[in-house]
């Protein structure tokens, strides 16, 4: 979730387009320029400011990613994956009570997204609900067996329970989940070293082996 959360339309403007190849390169401040670019000639549309917040998120300038994403939903506002991406602001400020009702209100127009489940789970292992943390990631995957996310969500969980070997086969699951589709392969090494990282660890205390 760490790209383009966005279930952006098909019909983007040649600029947006163009910044979403930089975008997806990790080559934020070239996708910003193309972003802005389709802002200026299009003032309504909506996902040049949607991507816009989302690169302000990235950079960490959490104010100014919640007011481009709230002027978006301005223009959009039965958008699910824009109250997702509002959440997501909210939460990298440290929201967690404001991001939480982004991903309500985004599961009433799309109960049936993973994502924003698992977003749900985040908020609230944050808020120290480890339980019901456990209950959205759980429910994320059977909303969408292929949602890697959550698997890995559910590992970094398992671990802080030090249920090591359970939290090994979920950083497993999603690492066969992410190497088997093509637009997930860039997370792939990163969670290697999380499971590869959980193996290391010894079971009764959490400490790596000597």
């Amino acid at each position: 979730m760490q790209v383009v959360e966005a279930a952006l339309e098909a019909s983007h403007s040649p600029f947006v387009r163009e910044g979403l190849l930089y975008h997806g390169q990790g080559e934020l401040l070239k996708a910003a320029d193309y972003y802005r670019k389709a802002h200026f000639t299009d003032a309504q549309d909506a996902d040049a400011l949607l991507l816009l917040g989302v690169i302000a998120r990235q950079t960490k300038q959490f104010a100014a990613s919640v007011q481009l994403i709230a002027r978006a939903l301005t223009l959009r506002p039965q958008a699910a994956h824009c109250h997702v991406n509002l959440g997501l602001a909210h939460f990298a400020a440290g929201e967690m009570d404001t991001a939480r009702s982004c991903y309500q209100r985004a599961l009433e127009i799309d109960a049936q997204n993973a994502q924003t489940w698992c977003c749900l789970g985040d908020v609230a292992v944050q808020q120290d609900q480890e339980e019901e943390g456990f209950a959205h990631y759980e429910y994320a995957i059977a909303v969408d067996p292929q949602f890697w996310s959550a698997r890995f969500s559910l590992g970094h969980l398992l671990c802080r329970r030090e249920r090591y070997e359970d939290a090994a086969a979920f950083y497993r699951e999603a690492i066969e989940i992410a190497h088997a589709s093509q637009k997930c392969t860039s997370p792939r090494d990163r969670w290697r070293r999380f499971w590869e990282n959980t193996m290391r660890l010894q079971p009764t205390t959490g400490r790596r082996w000597s």
